[in-house]
């Protein structure tokens, strides 16, 4: 690791800096008094006026400097982060005092002159950020209500989160496993406490069909879900094994029960994007892995896929009535799709999506470039009396979002705004794959971070949650594991404060 890169404070120069101004500060009161610095004696009104002023700058140099120290700050960095991984999926409400706090960091970080080393998708998610909030200044027609832009330009602009909590992980990938070890567990115990246990016992059946999200909305839950059920198979060999190849037989039954648990979980909450999203990733992962080990001359591990198989058959047979009543529900909908002759009286899952991107597309080819600025999305559709945009209930209200995150980002920010989240996204992949091919970051969990934003990036075409805070503690974790490895361990370059 380069010197740069170091996890090591350096509170000498700041410290120095303080004792200069301080001295200067107490010279010049004694020269202003007349007094000597040093204390003539009981007698003299000077020395009892400089004595309190000394010990004052004295107390507060001392603070200062307790509050700046290295082992302060490294507490503050680690509590921070595992409090972050708890309360992202058990205790939501903690997830905002964690991202305020790795703020908090951040900025006595930079204080003590910590060295930060940079790189092109740091300045990417800056500029991302400062584009939402000058958009924000510019009043719009549609959106002529300054608290709603500038509060949703301040929510699309926290999603640079993610930058503090890659340089607070410092591309520790120990760290890194336990932070996702414990996000799994406030997952679990989330579920656990959350469940209906009443519904459930009365009847399964209503349960089911009640599309649980253990206190998230159900599509967000099925993002989650997903994404744990994908580390759970991507790093089951960190959980079945120990460091010197041992099996640790224990641990079996406790994966096996998260696996199986959240894997439940992801079929329940009935979403249908999330689970091509999840067949579209698993099939890319074992296209790779196929590859590799062709390339490689070795032969295939018949007796695991055949396991493999064998589970993912028995998890589809067991909610094969849920999965394939999911899969037709619609299906004359779609029908109707395909033969353009879509009935706009009738108010589906998919009739609403259809109409909500036909209205986007229509929106942001009138405004491409800069789109029509922050919070345009829903104030669009209820210009629009679009009656395919209706819910059925009695208020009659609109859709609250467009339910695709990159016709948001199109429609409210334009094709700069896409294009600079974009280019964060390819730039954390790209490093994720460079580190995994010189070897400097583990395949396993190179691979899980990669396989998971892929698969964010397909369900983002099914939904959308960017300003949402649970998003951002999502992303927060996913992202800045990314980031960090390209920052601490390749790609990035020494900063020059």
């Amino acid at each position: 690791m380069p010197p740069w890169a170091r996890p090591a404070f350096r509170p000498i120069g700041l410290r120095m800096a303080i004792s200069v101004n301080i001295c200067a500060s107490v010279t010049m009161a004694s020269h202003s008094t007349g007094a000597p610095l040093r204390c003539p004696g009981p007698k003299s009104g000077a020395s009892s006026c400089i004595r309190p002023t000394k010990r004052l700058l004295s107390l507060r140099v001392n603070t200062l400097n307790a509050l700046l120290t290295p082992s302060w700050l490294e507490t503050l960095r680690i509590g921070t982060l595992y409090l972050l991984a708890l309360s992202l999926f058990l205790v939501p409400v903690g997830v905002g005092g964690g991202l305020a706090l790795v703020w908090v960091w951040m900025a006595a970080a930079m204080i003590v002159r910590h060295p930060v080393p940079t790189h092109p998708a740091v300045w990417l998610a800056l500029s991302f950020a400062l584009y939402c909030l000058v958009q924000a200044g510019i009043p719009r027609l549609v959106v002529d209500d300054p608290g709603l832009r500038w509060g949703t330009a301040w929510s699309w602009a926290q999603i640079v989160v993610f930058v503090p909590v890659a340089y607070a992980l410092r591309g520790d990938q120990r760290l890194v496993l336990r932070l996702l070890l414990t996000s799994l567990i406030g997952l679990l115990l989330g579920m656990i406490w959350r469940t209906d246990w009443a519904l459930l016992i009365q009847s399964p059946a209503a349960f089911a069909d009640s599309r649980p999200g253990f206190g998230f909305p159900t599509l967000a839950y099925a993002l989650f879900a997903g994404t744990a059920l994908l580390g759970l198979v991507i790093l089951r060999r960190r959980c079945w094994y120990d460091s010197a190849g041992r099996l640790r037989w224990w641990a079996l039954l406790p994966w096996t029960f998260a696996t199986l648990v959240v894997a439940e979980g992801v079929v329940l909450s009935q979403a249908r994007g999330s689970w091509l999203s999840l067949v579209l990733v698993t099939l890319i992962g074992v296209g790779v892995w196929w590859l590799r080990q062709r390339r490689r001359g070795g032969a295939l591990p018949r007796a695991k896929i055949a396991a493999v198989l064998a589970a993912l058959l028995l998890l589809i047979g067991l909610n094969s009535n849920e999965i394939v009543d999911r899969l037709n529900e619609e299906r004359a909908v779609v029908d109707q799709l395909l033969e353009g002759e879509l009935l706009t009286d009738e108010i589906t899952s998919l009739t609403l999506r259809w109409h909500a991107l036909v209205l986007g597309l229509e929106r942001w080819q009138e405004r491409p470039w800069f789109g029509w600025g922050p919070g345009a999305s829903r104030p669009l559709m209820a210009d629009s009396n679009e009656p395919g945009l209706l819910y059925p209930e009695p208020d009659g209200s609109v859709l609250k979002h467009l339910h695709n995150s990159y016709l948001e980002l199109m429609v409210q920010l334009g094709l700069i705004g896409l294009g600079l989240w974009l280019a964060v996204a390819v730039l954390l992949l790209l490093g994720l794959y460079r580190l995994v091919q010189r070897g400097e970051l583990s395949a396993d969990l190179g691979w899980f971070l990669g396989l998971a934003l892929l698969y964010l990036a397909f369900w983002s075409h099914f939904n959308f949650r960017m300003v949402n805070q649970d998003f951002r503690g999502y992303w927060s974790l996913l992202a800045g594991a990314a980031l960090s490895f390209s920052l601490y361990r390749g790609g990035g370059s020494p900063s020059l404060r």
